[in-house]
């Protein structure tokens, strides 16, 4: 494996990590404060960005937001 086919997979788990780490912070803000609009869209808008619609349809269909 080339030196750059590494570095471009270790920056793909590096940006996997830094999108979960800001699902995790939104969901902790929304714990204390559910109804927070900022927190509710980068939280939809990160599991766009992996790939986990099906999460963001029930974030929708939870706080029925159109």
């Amino acid at each position: 494996m080339k030196d750059s086919e590494t570095n471009n997979q270790s920056n793909h788990k590096s940006h996997q990590m830094d999108i979960q780490s800001l699902i995790d912070m939104c969901t902790y803000k929304l714990e204390k404060e559910p109804n927070h609009k900022k927190a509710l869209l980068l939280r939809a808008s990160s599991y766009i960005k992996k790939n986990e619609l099906g999460k963001v349809i029930l974030i929708r269909k939870k706080f029925r937001l159109q």
